[in-house]
């Protein structure tokens, strides 16, 4: 996943198969992939728009920043902890 994040950061166009779960992940919060099986034939190796790319970086941001993960760690270490 670190990889496919990293690679959507960069602006790269990214494939997923639509039975990969990091795919639905993707979809459900407004980033843009390509499916392998239908769109791979049809962009090849091009890179999205600079809009796409924008998007995405903004939605990643929104997900993956500091204070954001710091969080969700907390919150794990409360389910963990009170189990």
């Amino acid at each position: 996943m670190g990889n496919i994040i990293a690679m959507l950061y960069m602006g790269s166009r990214v494939y997923l198969s639509l039975r990969n779960p990091a795919y639905n992940f993707f979809i459900r919060n407004g980033i843009s992939v390509n499916i392998f099986e239908k769109e791979f034939g049809k962009y090849g190796v091009t890179r999205p728009d600079k809009e796409t790319v924008e998007n995405n970086r903004k939605r990643l941001d929104r997900i993956f920043n500091k204070d954001k993960v710091l969080m969700d760690l907390k919150n794990l270490i409360v389910i963990l902890t009170t189990s």
